[in-house]
């Protein structure tokens, strides 16, 4: 996780939005004639004569950092001894040190902020060790202390665009993608989902929308119906294109187990869900080789759809199960098995940065609309025990996709376009509604060739017609869910579907 394939830094920036890690170095001294100060501990703190500070002020912080969750903790992350923190300005850049506890500055490790050198520390204790960095703010009034406070994060960016030189194998999905790292969950609340957090989610988009990354991870199963999250992910979406992935969630394996939270923005992101393939089963679970191949199968505990409003309630599926290099602060184990959706998002967007990649190298444009439209045509669906509800349209296909895109759709102008369907319930029914609008470069008559159902013609003589087709439901089973779609192309290329879910009632009454 230090270099890109390409000997670029991997690691970007760092921003810690929850607060966790800021410390208050707005007090200000000067050391005596020994070079002595007197940290906001009360310690005696030797200033190295290599410390260069032409104006001899020193800006002083006291932290009591989080103790990171460790592998088989349970225990809410408690806080660690007071560290004085000391911040100046060497005349060219701001520096901090905070490996202060020994008092043995010679020997401490003085950094500046990562997005500038990209060095990073070690802080060393009696139970661990972990890795850190920083960024000065506020003219050295404010010193911000990023550090992993679980193994998620580094399990999710390994997943997603881990590079290993000497040990190529155990790359992740893009090894040539630079990352930038977000925390917002802050350790205070136990990593929960809740208002103050929520803050830092916003925090976090409004930073990715700023340094214009071209993807998102969001392992967090769901944006918590946020308006404002909601405005801002409509935001990166329609402004910035922005791809954003989300991992379905782990409360399976029964139906309609994606969280309905997310309903007003599930047309922005891109759900994915955990699958178990065969290679796998053999890598991870120490199958023997000769153990016949079986077609991918959804993890139990994968969530399933229906979503909201008809929705399939997941895009795609993607390997969920993972073994990777832990933390250092994860001490004596070093290697750890995964499984969760939290695994196959960081997949599915690791696959995607290099289906994007491709697009830049051949400068053709897409959209999160045309991303989505060309990997539901490309992706692979197993025919043996497979539905909707559990893989989604099915597996990415990213060699598949980067063809469509190249062939069918490099001379579109692309763009996102929106529209609004009514359906009206006739009967007593569960009715709900998804509708979805792309552009497609396939000529409408050979669309039609493809499908031996009926298709209805018309012509809209203004904006306001509506159009009514009936759905015959009386031979539908009760109890089932089933899942029709109607699909609408025009002349110009465009289409849109309209994805309708129901059941048919079953009479409970005795």
């Amino acid at each position: 996780m230090q270099t890109t394939s390409d000997g670029l830094p991997k690691i970007i920036d760092c921003f810690d939005f929850t607060g966790a890690g800021d410390v208050d170095t707005s007090v200000i001294k000067e050391g005596d004639s020994k070079n002595v100060l007197i940290g906001l501990s009360g310690r005696k703190l030797r200033i190295p004569q290599k410390w260069i500070n032409p104006s001899g002020k020193w800006h002083l912080g006291l932290k009591a950092l989080y103790k990171p969750k460790m592998l088989s903790s349970r225990e809410a992350p408690k806080k660690l001894p007071e560290i004085d923190c000391i911040v100046w300005f060497d005349g060219d850049k701001w520096n901090a040190c905070i490996e202060t506890l020994e008092g043995k500055l010679e020997r401490a490790k003085v950094l500046t902020s990562f997005r500038d050198s990209h060095e990073y520390g070690i802080f060393i204790s009696n139970e661990f060790e972990i890795a850190y960095c920083i960024t000065v703010h506020n003219n050295g009034n404010l010193l911000e202390i990023f550090m992993a406070y679980k193994n998620h994060g580094s399990i999710v960016a390994q997943i997603a665009a881990a590079n290993f030189p000497k040990n190529p194998d155990q790359n992740g999905l893009a090894p040539g993608a630079q990352i930038i790292a977000i925390n917002v969950l802050d350790p205070q609340t136990n990593f929960s989902i809740v208002p103050q957090n929520m803050q830092a989610v916003i925090k976090a988009l409004q930073k990715c929308i700023e340094m214009k990354v071209d993807i998102v991870n969001y392992s967090l199963s769901y944006f918590a119906g946020d308006g404002e999250i909601e405005k801002l992910l409509y935001e990166m979406v329609y402004k910035h294109n922005i791809l954003l992935f989300k991992s379905a969630g782990n409360d399976g394996p029964f139906y309609s187990t994606v969280r309905k939270c997310d309903s007003n923005v599930e047309n922005l992101i891109f759900t994915i869900g955990a699958i178990l393939t065969s290679e796998m089963k053999k890598q991870i679970y120490m199958l023997p080789d000769n153990v016949d191949d079986s077609p991918p199968v959804v993890y139990s505990f994968s969530s399933r759809g229906p979503g909201a409003y008809g929705s399939k309630g997941l895009n795609f599926v993607a390997p969920g199960a993972v073994i990777v290099n832990l933390p250092s602060f994860n001490y004596p184990w070093k290697r750890h098995y995964f499984y969760g959706t939290s695994c196959s998002s960081p997949n599915g967007a690791g696959a995607i940065a290099c289906l994007l990649s491709g697009l830049k190298e051949n400068s053709i444009q897409y959209s999160p609309a045309s991303m989505k439209f060309v990997l539901f045509k490309t992706a692979h669906l197993p025919k043996i025990n497979a539905n909707i509800f559990e893989f989604g349209h099915g597996i990415i296909q990213i060699d598949v996709a980067f063809s469509y895109f190249k062939h069918k759709l490099s001379d579109i102008k692309d763009g996102n376009k929106t529209c609004e369907v009514k359906v009206t319930a006739l009967e007593k029914s569960f009715t709900n509604l998804c509708v979805q609008y792309v552009k497609e470069d396939d000529r409408m008559q050979s669309i039609v060739n493809e499908r031996t159902k009926k298709i209805l013609k018309f012509t809209p003589r203004n904006q306001t017609e509506t159009y009514s087709f009936p759905i015959k439901t009386s031979q539908l089973h009760e109890i089932c869910v089933y899942y029709p779609t109607m699909e609408y192309y025009f002349p110009s290329n465009a289409k849109f579907e309209i994805n309708i879910n129901f059941t048919k009632n079953q009479n409970c009454n005795k």
